[in-house]
């Protein structure tokens, strides 16, 4: 009987091996979305960045340059969470 049980236990050891050497010759891949995203938040900080620009340029007032510097510091944000983004999804994994 304990000969019948040892038959049925897996034996892994060889497939783990040849997982290990096809895991290792694998290309590695970019990560496509993570890139995307952020070319998106490129996109929507230069968005910011201009709007910002032509509000304060259009109604030039007393006291406006805190909404220029709340838009530079949007700006300033999403660009580097865009670039942040694009540096994750050119690691290869």
């Amino acid at each position: 009987m304990s000969k019948r049980r040892e038959k049925a236990k897996p034996q892994n050891t060889l497939n783990q091996q040849l997982e290990a050497i096809q895991d290792a010759n694998r290309p590695k891949e970019k990560d496509d979305n993570l890139i995307q995203l952020g070319k998106f938040f490129y996109s929507l900080a230069g968005l910011t960045y201009a709007g910002a620009l032509l509000e304060y340029v259009v109604h030039i007032e007393e006291g406006r340059t805190e909404e220029l510097l709340s838009g530079l510091a949007m700006f300033l944000v999403m660009s580097v969470t865009g670039w942040i983004l694009v540096k994750r999804g050119n690691i290869k994994k």
